[in-house]
This record gives structure tokens, sequence and C-alpha cells, in this order.
């Protein structure tokens, strides 16, 4: 009897995990999103300590972080594809696909101020082609540096999929975001983008591969993992860590990683 008892002590300390999982990614919440349309984009603003998401018409919500909307606004007709803030200043920035702009964003009344044109190349090399399939993320990084994802095609050495970092001129009066490196990613469909600053970590994602890799500060590949959800367009993180996902079907998740 006693070793039963004891062995039956251990299964049940064994099935015990205080409550954690050995998955490392969770959805624990997904935020109704039927007010807003297509959500593409998604970053936590510090100031407010809300999130906005953009929408590909070229809307603009806020949402608490416990998924409440409080406001949608049509900002200009446009198909943004990625958001993120600078948080010094507290201003947004989205990006357009396919015409390669950044639209600076002031959140107070969510209306354009600036709007940034991408240069499609780095030196002599072409690396957003025109007619491709364009950037679909966007983060800032630090100072005047961001970075953005081209989304590229599989297989198509004329539009490959693409990390790269920009100069964008924010104090200056020039309007031309310049490309200061890039580097070609060996996994398709880049569709999300997010510079954790406390980790200098890149975290990007793959629609169609339904992947989650981290890159550092120099792009390189660190860690891989698969993700969860589908039409992954946007991806932002909590100041406790929580991972928001912005899906294109209609969703925005809440998401434990458990790292």
């Amino acid at each position: 009897m006693h070793r039963l008892a004891a062995l039956a002590l251990l299964i049940l300390a064994g099935c015990d995990s205080g409550g954690e999982s050995d998955a490392v990614f969770e959805v624990t919440s997904t935020f109704d999103t039927s007010a807003f349309n297509e959500p593409s984009g998604i970053v936590y603003h510090p100031g407010r300590q809300v999130l906005f998401v953009v929408g590909d018409d070229g809307d603009v919500a806020e949402l608490t972080t416990a998924g409440e909307t409080l406001r949608v606004r049509r900002v200009q007709d446009a198909e943004f594809e990625g958001l993120t803030v600078n948080p010094t200043t507290g201003l947004l920035y989205a990006v357009i696909e396919g015409g390669e702009l950044i639209v600076e964003i002031e959140p107070e009344g969510l209306r354009p101020t600036r709007v940034f044109t991408i240069s499609r190349t780095d030196g002599d090399t072409v690396v957003l082609p025109e007619g491709g399939q364009g950037v679909e993320g966007i983060t800032f990084v630090g100072g005047e540096t961001f970075a953005v994802v081209n989304q590229g095609k599989d297989g198509d050495p004329n539009d490959p999929p693409t990390f790269v970092e920009l100069r964008v001129p924010l104090a200056g009066t020039t309007l031309n975001a310049e490309i200061t490196s890039h580097r070609r990613l060996d996994f398709p469909d880049l569709s999300g983008l997010h510079y954790d600053a406390s980790r200098q970590r890149y975290y990007v994602l793959s629609d169609d591969e339904n992947l989650f890799v981290e890159l550092d500060r120099a792009s390189n590949e660190l860690s891989r993992e698969r993700f969860i959800g589908n039409s992954q367009e946007g991806i932002t993180i909590g100041p406790d860590g929580t991972l928001y996902v912005a899906q294109d079907a209609g969703a925005v998740l809440e998401v434990r990683w458990n790292r």
C-alpha cells in the first residue's frame, strides 16, 4: 500500500504543472474586431497604455489591452500593412504596401502629419521591386532607425523575402527613407515585424508558414518556432511580455509566450 501511495503521488506531481503548459505559444484571449475590417498591423503604445491596430482600408483602431474597442477612424484610403510607435514622441507610423510609404500619425486625433517615401534600392541593388509583393511590416528601432520586411514571393529571385533597415529623417525636412542595410531571409511570406528594445531582438512572422522567427540586432536568426493562429499580419509585445497578434482574417489574439 505504501508503494502504491508513493507511486500515485509521483504521478500526480508529474501531472501538476502549476498552470503552465509545454506549448511555446498559447492564445489566452481573442478580441472582437467586428467593428474593424481586416486587422493587418498592431502596436502597444506605452504612453497611452493601449493597442493601436491598422487595417487594409486605411482604418486605425484604438483598443484597451483587455480588448475593448475605444474608437475607430478612417485615416486615409490606403492599404495599411504594418504599424509601429516612437515611444519618445508617441507618434504612430503606418506602412502602405505597394506604394512603399510610411505615414506618420498623431495618436490623439488619429490624423496623418507626414508621409515618407521608402527607397527601393540599396546602392545599385533593387531591394523593394516595383510591382512586387511589397512591404508588410514595420517597427521602430531607435533614433531615426526603422525596419521593414518585404513579403517576397516564394522562389522568386527578383522579389525575395527580405529584412530591411531604414533611416527615416524624423528631425529633418526631407521625406525620403533610405535603406541602410538589407538581408534576404530563407522563409517566405514575411507578414509581421516587431523590435523588442529590452532584449534587442526582432520578431518576424510568416503567414504562409505559420512561423515566429527571432533575429538579433544584426538580423541573424536566433530561433524559429511554429506559431499559432492564421493570417497573422501584425505583432507587438506588451510591458508584461504578452504578445498581441493582428490576424487579417478578422481577430486580435492575446498570446502567452512560454519562453
